[in-house]
């Protein structure tokens, strides 16, 4: 059935609303912008009995789908059925365990078969692979999805709420280009009761898919990596560089500029600010030079300066905050003052799109520096100015791993095999 208000439907016109916004903002200079940062023009969902599948087409060249939100009803039929029958067989739903699992897992429930050629409704193979023209075989990938489960004392409580999001796998040609396995970009396994589902849920999950292909991107993580597990991939990443920066930051002897070399590298500059449309090292404005100038993914403006981490914030009675540190607050605040006396020349000349009220922000110190009169001295500090942050490394830190945990567990439960 074509879509009247529901909220599936609701879920996702919020989703294509909000990708199609961002991703028009997006640069398309490298192999992930370019698969996967296209309109979606058309959506096709199907509601089965126990789950939802999602797809996200681009536009169709060959004029096989037409623009809009399609939802189909098919609560009669399992999701593992709906999503084989739906895409040659190569998609699957592994089913619940129907016993107590073994201590080994060697009574793990098998995958489904595979359907009669004659029950497959429709494929969605990209109709781009030029099946003639390759030598050998080809490597087409399935993929098994399953919903995060409960267990108790190996038995299978409930199925929890839950999402599993796929970017389109990819296949090299022998030119060596990278092409789409399927038409779609992107498919959803949605795991939810239906009610729950909203627009504004729709929105904030369009937010999370594109800021993690921009993460993956500055990663260097390839569209392999992303496709089988766009938010696995990143969360491992991001935890990576997350150790090597404490790692970084613990020496005696580090200094500043170090840890500037090492926040201007792509691949670590979600540090600085895990949710970002970009980040700008060592930005000019006017007669100050910025560390960093963040363009937040809410398309605001942020200013951050850092300090050598092995500096105390705080003068050893802990009374007074130290020189550096006063330095780093005035520098941040004779900046924003300019932005806010200058606004249209700092966006035509520097550069700085859509700036109005941009915030500042300064990381210094360590946690384990800081004495108890200090530590209640900061805190109160860092609560003063309603525009200006105060972190230490340690907090920084903090809020980088909690992002990065929680990336882990949205697209857990996903098995490749090459067919």
């Amino acid at each position: 059935m074509q879509y009247r208000r529901h909220p599936i439907g609701d879920y996702m016109l919020g989703y294509v609303r909000r990708f199609n916004a961002l991703c028009s903002n997006e640069p398309k200079a490298h192999v992930l912008t370019n698969l996967y940062l296209n309109k979606i023009v058309t959506v096709k969902a199907y509601w089965a009995s126990d789950g939802i599948v999602i797809f996200y087409f681009p536009e169709d060249p060959t004029g096989q789908d037409q623009a809009g939100v399609y939802l189909y009803d098919r609560q009669s039929e399992s999701l593992s059925r709906v999503v084989q029958s739906y895409s040659a067989n190569l998609l699957k739903i592994t089913p619940a365990p129907s016993e107590r699992l073994r201590a080994d897992l060697s009574n793990l429930p098998t995958l489904p078969c595979d359907l009669e050629q004659s029950e497959i409704r429709a494929g969605y193979l990209n109709p781009e692979i030029p099946l003639k023209d390759w030598e050998g075989k080809i490597p087409v990938t399935g993929i098994a999805v399953a919903p995060t489960r409960h267990f108790e004392d190996g038995l299978l409580v409930r199925a929890l709420e839950s999402r599993v999001h796929l970017w389109s796998p990819t296949i090299r040609t022998p030119s060596k280009m990278e092409i789409r396995q399927y038409r779609w970009l992107a498919a959803d396994f949605l795991w939810y009761d239906v009610d729950k589902l909203s627009e504004k849920f729709g929105e904030e999950v369009a937010s999370a898919d594109l800021h993690v292909l921009r993460l993956g991107e500055e990663a260097g993580l390839g569209p392999e990596a992303l496709a089988h597990d766009p938010f696995g991939s990143v969360s491992r990443h991001l935890l990576k560089v997350c150790r090597e920066f404490e790692e970084l930051i613990d020496r005696d002897a580090v200094d500043e500029t170090e840890v500037q070399r090492f926040l201007e590298m792509p691949a670590h500059q979600f540090l600085v600010s895990p949710v970002h449309r970009l980040v700008c090292p060592q930005r000019r404005i006017g007669r100050f030079v910025i560390d960093f100038a963040v363009h937040r993914a809410d398309g605001e403006w942020e200013f951050v300066e850092i300090e050598a981490p092995r500096k105390p914030i705080y003068q050893k009675m802990g009374e007074e905050p130290s020189a550096h540190l006063t330095h780093a607050i005035n520098q941040i605040e004779d900046c924003l003052r300019y932005v806010d006396d200058n606004r249209q020349t700092v966006e035509r000349e520097y550069g700085f799109s859509g700036i109005y009220r941009p915030s500042g922000r300064v990381v210094a110190g360590r946690d384990s520096d800081l004495g108890e009169q200090a530590r209640r001295r900061f805190m109160f500090k860092r609560a003063e100015s309603p525009r200006i942050e105060l972190q230490t490394y340690d907090l920084l830190l903090l809020e980088a791993r909690s992002y990065a945990q929680g990336l882990a567990t949205m697209g857990k439960n996903i098995v490749r095999e090459e067919t």
